[in-house]
């Protein structure tokens, strides 16, 4: 089985055994619901621990505050600090305009039918998912991951399609 990671535990937040995460996905609403069973795994990447979210909000940006039904004071909590929340990865868990950030990383980017760079990350900027963009003159741009910029994602041969870039190179 093959995993997805949706978020970091990045820091605790308050006494309760709540932290404060990093936000990989775009779908808050399906990944991070109550009573959603997210994933610690180990090295090896076996299951270590599985998590019961007992609550979830929205901060800012790609930051979110998360409790467990697990997880119910500090000390507890500082033990997972930096671990990777996972789910098992379900292509069926998407629409068809719809790609796991995961599957966009390493991507090739085309301009006008010639490479300018490969995606290094995909950020939330104002509730907006952005392409990182590291051109090949070791640049970096973002891109808006949305129409009129995007003209086509092709996940099997590991490249996407842009347009309407003009000013983003100076």
């Amino acid at each position: 089985m093959t995993f997805l990671k949706v978020a970091t535990l990045i820091k605790t937040h308050g006494l309760k055994g709540d932290f404060k995460i990093k936000i990989f996905t775009n779908l808050l609403e399906r990944r991070f619901k109550k009573k959603q069973q997210l994933i610690i795994l180990d090295s090896q990447g076996k299951i270590l621990k599985s998590l019961t979210i007992e609550d979830f909000s929205f901060l800012k940006a790609d930051l979110g505050i998360i409790s467990f039904h697990e997880i119910n004071d500090f000390e507890t909590a500082l033990t997972f600090i930096g671990q990777d929340l996972m789910i098992p990865k379900n292509l069926s868990d998407l629409k068809d305009d719809e790609v796991f950030y995961q599957d966009l990383i390493g991507l090739k980017v085309f301009y006008e039918e010639n490479e300018i760079g490969t995606i290094i990350a995909v950020d939330e900027i104002l509730n907006n998912s952005h392409l990182r963009v590291k051109l090949l003159n070791s640049k970096e741009i973002l891109i808006p991951y949305q129409a009129p910029f995007i003209i086509k994602t092709d996940l099997e041969h590991q490249s996407i399609s842009v347009t309407n870039l003009t000013g983003f190179f100076s």
